[in-house]
């Protein structure tokens, strides 16, 4: 085998090297953006379960019932107040 054989052959063991490194690289980056948009679905999910559930201070304010009547409906009709 001639050395410009060699070198050839050298040379060309080199770029199947970078060509699978590269591949390998490729694959690794599509498996870390997949987990990583897994990972922001997941984060959304959760903060729309957490954010929609009922309960806190809010809500027994909003289930109260019906309002109040007004402070003169309240009085009986014959009744006199203190001016009076």
């Amino acid at each position: 085998m001639s050395e410009q054989e060699t070198k050839a052959r050298r040379r060309l063991a080199e770029q199947l090297a970078a060509q699978k490194a590269a591949e390998a690289k490729r694959r690794r980056q599509a498996w870390a953006g997949g987990f990583a948009g897994i990972a922001v679905v997941a984060v959304l999910i959760t903060v729309f379960v957490i954010v929609g559930q009922p309960g806190g201070d809010d809500a027994p304010d909003q289930v109260a019932g019906a309002p109040s009547a007004p402070a003169e409906a309240t009085t009986e009709p014959g009744a006199r107040g203190a001016g009076s």
